[in-house]
């Protein structure tokens, strides 16, 4: 069995910030923890070092509650999301607190 894993290299926030992002090819989610996660992996399985976004240092990027109208929409959503909001790139933080 071939087995391969695929990365890209994206920037989040502004100021923006780099962080490479393994790219799922069975859906169109890009994942990266948030400084504010406890108990998140500090490495990938293949023990690479991951990065944390901490959504505060950007003045872009806001945190949002998990019991938001848009959580209940679900991933399978985040197309028409992005479409009704009329925006090219669409992230949404979720704060577990």
């Amino acid at each position: 069995m071939d087995f391969r894993l695929y990365f890209t290299k994206v920037h989040l926030g502004n100021p923006s910030r780099e962080f490479y992002v393994q790219i799922d090819t069975g859906s169109d989610v890009l994942w990266v923890s948030c400084s504010s996660c406890n108990g998140c992996p500090k490495t990938s399985g293949l023990q690479i070092q991951l990065d944390f976004f901490d959504a505060r240092s950007s003045s872009t990027a806001s945190l949002i509650s998990c019991l938001d109208q848009i959580c209940s929409l679900g991933v399978q959503s985040l197309d028409a999301i992005s479409y009704l909001a009329n925006l090219r790139k669409f992230f949404f933080f979720l704060n577990p607190n």
